[in-house]
């Protein structure tokens, strides 16, 4: 923050880019070079544990506010039907897609 309120107050000095220029390069590098693999530092056990209970939750809010909104006699319009369709089948489809993906194809890609 120092070197931009110096580059304000210097009218764009020169040796003041420069000094921005090479710490933005530095910071950078130092975040980039942190990388483990090839996708990164994942952990794929916590992945796939969270990708699994999230699509487990987007089924149940799915199809309990199917029943609720059956249920009550409340007048639901048709998209919220489609919503919460749709909501169930994603959860569904991330739920048994997740375990495959984050727990066996992208580690043995590593």
């Amino acid at each position: 923050m120092n070197s931009v309120v110096m580059v304000i107050h210097s009218e764009f000095d020169v040796e003041a880019l420069s000094v921005l220029r090479m710490r933005t390069y530095f910071v950078l590098r130092s975040l980039l070079t942190t990388m483990a693999g090839r996708y990164g530092d994942l952990d794929y056990p916590t992945l796939t544990k969270r990708s699994f209970l999230f699509g487990i939750g987007l089924f149940v809010v799915g199809e309990l506010g199917e029943f609720v909104s059956t249920a009550a006699g409340m007048p639901v319009p048709e998209w919220e039907h489609t919503m919460l369709m749709y909501a169930a089948g994603t959860g569904v489809l991330i739920a048994l897609l997740s375990p495959f993906i984050f727990g066996i194809i992208l580690p043995l890609t590593e």
